[in-house]
């Protein structure tokens, strides 16, 4: 009777089945780096994502609350703009000074490549509306990394051409567009034109007192010679 052989592995197949062990949990390891990966990089966009469209709120909440405050000589509004820069008045909701009127200084600034859209504001001081004495506090950042970031104005809302520069004029601008693009070159949002809220002034509970420019379509007109 032929000797029955006996039930088990060699060594040779349990090297094998290692080797096939080893291969499987390999492949698991890059499937699981490269999950890891993309999800790290998803979760990385969406909080990028968030945090501009938080950053965008707050700044678009700005522009349509921009008041409409007259230089001293009655002339022309108290408003700057350039494409790196917007200084303009609103009322605050937490207003610590008389009226709760604040200066708020909108500012594009970069360093070591990294752009940094920032918002500090200031109490309004009556009778002070020199923008180069004010001292800037409470800065915050509404937008930051390697963009390009340029403003720039137009009024009416209509007009075909933007005008990088606003500033001592007799009206205020109706829009204020934002161009944010990436270190490609290429739109890193899509164009923003913000409208400001700013039909009327306090002055036209009367439509014909002076400081008024319902009639006038928001210009500022020189009050006539009485003489």
């Amino acid at each position: 009777m032929a000797k029955q052989r006996e039930a088990g592995f060699t060594l040779l197949e349990i090297l094998v089945g290692l080797v096939i062990s080893s291969l499987i949990m390999v492949g698991l390891t890059s499937v699981m780096q490269v999950v890891n990966a993309g999800w790290g990089r998803a979760t990385a966009s969406i909080e990028k994502q968030s945090a501009m469209t938080a950053g965008l709120d707050i700044l678009a909440g700005d522009i349509a609350r921009i008041e409409r405050v007259v230089s001293k000589d009655g002339k022309t509004f108290v408003f700057g703009g350039s494409p790196a820069e917007a200084v303009f008045i609103l009322a605050e909701r937490d207003a610590h000074n008389e009226a709760g009127l604040y200066w708020v200084r909108i500012l594009v600034r970069s360093e070591k490549g990294i752009t940094e859209l920032v918002r500090m504001r200031s109490p309004r001081i009556f009778g002070q509306d020199d923008i180069s004495a004010i001292a800037w506090r409470d800065e915050v950042v509404l937008l930051r990394g390697r963009y390009a970031i340029e403003m720039s104005y137009r009024a009416p809302r209509l007009a075909a051409d933007w005008s990088r520069y606003w500033e001592g004029q007799a009206r205020l601008p109706q829009q204020i567009r934002f161009v944010i693009t990436g270190s490609d070159g290429k739109p890193a949002v899509p164009e923003m034109v913000l409208a400001l809220n700013i039909g009327a002034e306090v002055a036209c509970f009367e439509p014909a007192a002076a400081g008024c420019t319902i009639s006038n379509g928001g210009e500022l007109v020189a009050e006539k010679s009485t003489q």
